[in-house]
Parts: structure tokens; C-alpha cells; sequence
């Protein structure tokens, strides 16, 4: 989970543009609704921070795609190759080709554009760019159409440009449970943030699906930070005593944060900070130590 900086764009004349560069049928019904798209962009932008409550579009969704109708071509404009739509998508397809990471998950190369509001349910925002946000594939095929509830004002996925006070924090924790030789791992929320924070954190891991993949690299980590330990016990164990010991796996810890450069990355830091502050585990990686590499 990575916040970005939100993309700015010239959107109503980007819009009009579009629109006055139609030569057929869809520029008719694009003039038609494009007052009406306009008010959508300043909800939008007055919801930002709760889109849960931007209300459900009042265009016309169940609509063959097949006969041309403002559904499909609000659509149009944003799947067209038309000049102007180009023009305003090239900041978001050069961070496309920049191959960075998903924001949704901080765990995969971003290849897609999402619509954090889907455009076949708002299609007014189909080529609104405060709505778009590259991510992995695994992440759009998991939240698909899911993002909010209109009717119960829900909302089930972070939104990395607006979501400022939980980006704030580092809000993932990891918690590694006994017996350490088959480590347990959960996912906790910091308390921190409110119940509500809390609570859409947790629904953002489940509707992009991503526990388990949280899991599966915290477990690579774990195992990979248990045998560098190790070998650094064996080549201080006679310098220091336990005490020391534990004090010097704990700096090594730490250290990792700073030299795997993942101290922004707060799914990796959450396992490290828990190693470095877990006190049993790290007894038992040193009981297992000094029981493997006796004099």
C-alpha cells in the first residue's frame, strides 16, 4: 500500500475536447450529457476523501453495447484512440511504462489502469484522471467492480491519492504468534487510526485479495533473517554474552530496514519491526543457535 500524488489535469477542457472532436452520433449524446458529467467531476472532487458518498450515476448502465448510447460512448472516450484523450491520458501511461509498484498491494509491478470507481457503473468518470490509478494485474482481476456501496455509503478499497491520514501511518502490523518453528502471522491494523480507518484497511486486504501474499512474504523474510542470525552468531558467539546477543540481533534487524531500502514499504517494515521488538522469538532463535552450534 503506497500513496501517490494525485494527477493533475486540465479535465473539463479535456472533456469539452474530446467531446467537440466527434464526428458522428456519439457527439450528440456526449453534448447532451456533458453538463451532467461536469457536476460529476465537482462531486467527485468534494467526495473525495468519502466517495462511498458520491451517489450512483444516473446514466442509463443496462444499455446494449452494441447501439451507441451515452453508456458506451463515455466509454468510447476513454478507449478510443482519439488525440485529445491521449493527450490527457500521457502522464498516467508514462507512469504506466515506469514500471513502479502497485499501490494497492506494494508487492507487484504496476501494468494496469484501474478505475478506482468502475467505469461501467460511473461511466461519467471512464476519462477522469483523479479516478484512474496504475496497479498490478493481480489487483484489478481481484477488485473488479467492487469499490463502494451507494446504498449502505461503504467503501471497500484504499484510495492511495486521498486516503492521507491512514497513508500517514504506517498501518499494517505484523504479528508473529508461537510455536516459532511453525511461525503463526497475522495482520493487524494499528490502533492508531479509528474504528472506521480499521475496519476499511482490513476489507482493502480482503477485496484486493492480498493476505495471503502478505503472509507468504513475511514467511520468505522470516526465514531468510533467521539463517543471516544465525550466521552472525556463529561468528560472535564467543563475544558476546546472551544479553548482548540479543541486543546485537535486534540492531541487525533494524539495519535491515535501512539497507534493503524497504523503510517505505510498510508490508516488508512491519515484519522486520516485529522481529526486532518480539522478545520470545528472539530467545528462541537463540536457544535454537546455541543448540545447533555447541562447543
Amino acid at each position: 500500500m503506497i500513496k501517490l500524488d494525485v494527477l493533475d489535469g486540465e479535465h473539463t477542457k479535456y472533456l469539452d475536447k474530446v467531446i467537440n472532436n466527434k464526428n458522428n452520433a456519439r457527439k450528440t449524446l456526449l453534448k447532451y450529457v456533458q453538463d451532467y458529467v461536469k457536476s460529476r467531476y465537482l462531486v467527485y472532487d468534494l467526495n473525495q476523501t468519502n466517495l462511498e458518498n458520491i451517489g450512483e450515476s444516473t446514466i442509463s448502465l443496462n444499455v446494449p453495447s452494441t447501439k451507441i448510447n451515452a453508456k458506451y460512448s463515455l466509454l468510447h472516450m476513454y478507449n478510443s484512440p482519439e488525440q485529445y484523450a491521449k493527450e490527457y491520458l500521457k502522464d498516467i501511461k508514462k507512469i504506466l511504462k515506469e514500471g513502479t509498484l502497485c499501490p494497492y498491494c506494494a508487492l507487484t509491478e504496476a501494468k494496469q489502469i484501474d478505475h478506482f470507481l468502475p467505469k461501467s457503473i460511473f461511466p461519467e468518470f471512464s476519462l477522469y484522471l483523479p479516478n484512474m490509478i496504475v496497479i498490478c494485474t493481480d489487483c484489478n482481476a481481484s477488485k473488479g467492480n467492487i469499490s463502494i456501496n451507494t446504498t449502505t455509503n461503504t467503501r471497500f478499497a484504499l484510495n492511495p491519492y486521498h486516503d492521507i491520514n491512514i497513508y500517514s501511518h504506517d498501518f499494517i502490523v505484523c504479528e508473529i504468534l508461537p510455536p516459532f518453528e511453525a511461525a503463526k502471522f497475522n495482520i493487524k491494523i494499528i490502533d492508531d487510526l479509528s474504528q472506521v480507518e480499521q475496519e476499511l484497511c482490513l476489507e482493502h486486504i480482503k477485496t484486493v485479495a492480498i493476505g495471503r501474499k502478505i503472509v507468504t512474504l513475511w514467511r520468505n523474510y522470516f526465514d531468510e533473517l533467521a539463517k543471516r542470525l544465525e550466521k552472525i552468531y556463529i561468528k560472535k558467539y564467543t563475544k558476546y554474552n546472551n544479553e548482548e546477543m540479543i541486543e546485537k540481533f535486534k540492531e541487525i534487524i533494524l539495519d535491515e530496514i535501512d539497507t534493503k531500502s524497504i523503510d517505505e514499504n510498510i508490508i516488508q517494515k512491519a515484519l522486520f519491526i516485529e522481529c526486532a521488538s518480539n522478545q520470545p522469538l528472539l530467545d528462541y532463535w537463540l536457544n535454537v543457535f546455541e543448540e545447533q552450534h555447541k562447543i
